[in-house]
């Protein structure tokens, strides 16, 4: 055989071991095993990593699994999502009764486009 098919071979070699340093390198850097890590302090490392105020701008953000009510802007689990909805409520309640003086209003102003159009017509006719 040549030189070039052997030199495969120990490339091979090569790239075994030197993976096989790189996890001795690991293991001697002292890493824990999962066995061995606080679960407490990965939940305050994932709580400091999942706030809102330590995220990238522009970051995507999946809200699937949340209502989100358009009328009053917010998410349904959102933190002042009660009060909003209460105080929408209110301003409907409030435009309802005024509404409801003002139903008069439309119907006048129709009646009053009507005859301004009749108006028009006669004036177009004569």
């Amino acid at each position: 055989m040549s030189d070039q098919h052997s030199g495969a071979t120990e490339e091979d070699a090569a790239v075994e071991l030197d993976v096989d340093d790189r996890i001795d390198e690991a293991n001697d850097a002292g890493e824990q095993s999962p066995d061995d890590v606080d679960v407490e302090q990965l939940e305050r490392e994932r709580e400091e990593r999942l706030d809102p105020d330590n995220r990238p701008d522009g970051a995507e953000i999946d809200n699937t699994g949340r209502d989100f009510d358009p009328e009053v802007g917010l998410f349904t689990d959102s933190e002042g999502y009660e009060e909003a909805k209460a105080e929408v409520e209110s301003e409907k309640q409030e435009e309802d009764s005024s509404d409801e003086g003002d139903a008069d209003d439309v119907v006048d102003t129709e009646a009053a486009a009507e005859t301004t159009t009749d108006e028009a017509a006669e004036q177009a006719g004569s």
